[in-house]
């Protein structure tokens, strides 16, 4: 086996910029404006009609109630926008039944991205981790629009419409956003760290431990980076409870702290869209059956961790969530 070195990787905090993008009321870097202030969204997979899906003889149509966002975790030194996706999440709210679900990829997929040479010149879609569509952006936008690109043509070419990019180098502060949160330990990969890391203890997480819970994983071990999104996914569970009942007591103070932070955001969401995404985050529902690991396994590869989707589980995935049964 191939020798690795212990490191730490990103957390989820992207979508701790989300629920600050949402409600802030101001985004201080807009990355989404081009020169005529038109703004420059990612689109379905250019190859697939995303609009209906046939399987076993029936016939699926696209939920067009959905709205999709992509955020993107930027495994970047310091203050950097530059680096690969560490961490990738597709949020989708249903705005007809007024749900919110979490999509939750593995930056080891072995997915279709685009990809290019040296200079820049595109060479077609090619079979890589699918945190490397990110790098290949000559700016954040590009690289939240090529991820964008990857992760829907994963998803049947449903399109993605808004993104937003952070670097992740920030955690204490957005952690300090809500102060203290309760988690129960998900999993055994950090029981060397003490007795309150072991599997099944309620461990509470503040500025001075948040960023092991988060981003710590021992990189000899083999897919290490499972037992990391187990941990991200308990995590953005408590995160979305508490900041929801932090905006409740104190919207005002909660939004002041937010702007405080806005700095960190990529997005292409428009001053205009704040107030009715704000309003989505606030009132839909959202519970442990809307949080959803894109199915797969994990393999050995060459050189890194590869983590294999399943196909068929996914398109299982895919029907329950986006698609409606066409009644004949």
């Amino acid at each position: 086996m191939r020798k690795r070195k212990k490191k730490k990787w990103a957390g989820p905090l992207f979508l701790i910029v989300l629920m600050g993008l949402l409600v802030g009321g101001s985004i201080l870097w807009m990355a989404g404006q081009n020169k005529d202030g038109e703004k420059k969204e990612a689109a379905s997979a250019d190859e697939t009609d995303y609009h209906t899906m046939t399987v076993d003889g029936k016939t699926y149509r696209y939920n067009t109630s959905r709205v999709n966002f992509l955020f993107v975790g930027v495994d970047g030194a310091a203050e950097s926008m530059e680096g690969q996706a560490d961490v990738i999440f597709l949020v989708s709210c249903d705005r007809a039944s007024e749900t919110m679900d979490i999509f939750s990829f593995s930056r080891d997929s072995m997915v279709p991205i685009k990809v290019f040479d040296a200079a820049g010149n595109a060479l077609g879609w090619e079979r890589q981790h699918l945190g490397l569509a990110y790098s290949y952006g000559d700016d954040p936008q590009q690289g939240c629009l090529l991820t964008a690109d990857a992760v829907s043509r994963c998803m049947n070419g449903i399109p993605i419409i808004y993104y937003t990019a952070a670097n992740l180098s920030s955690i204490t502060e957005f952690q300090n956003l809500v102060g203290e949160l309760t988690v129960t330990v998900p999993g055994t990969d950090l029981a060397d760290l003490g007795e309150e890391y072991e599997q099944g203890k309620e461990l509470t997480l503040d500025a001075s431990n948040v960023e092991v819970f988060l981003r710590s994983r021992d990189t000899e071990t083999a897919y290490s980076n499972s037992s990391r999104m187990e941990r991200q996914r308990v995590y953005v569970e408590a995160y979305v409870a508490k900041l929801k009942q932090q905006l409740e007591e104190n919207f005002q103070q909660t939004v002041e702290k937010i702007l405080a932070l806005s700095q960190k955001i990529a997005t292409n969401v428009s001053l205009d869209e704040i107030s009715p995404f704000s309003e989505m985050f606030l009132t839909y529902s959202f519970s442990e059956e809307n949080y959803h690991v894109v199915p797969g396994t994990n393999q050995e590869g060459m050189f890194h961790d590869e983590y294999i989707v399943d196909e068929e589980a996914l398109q299982t995935l895919l029907l329950d969530t986006f698609y409606i049964e066409e009644i004949k």
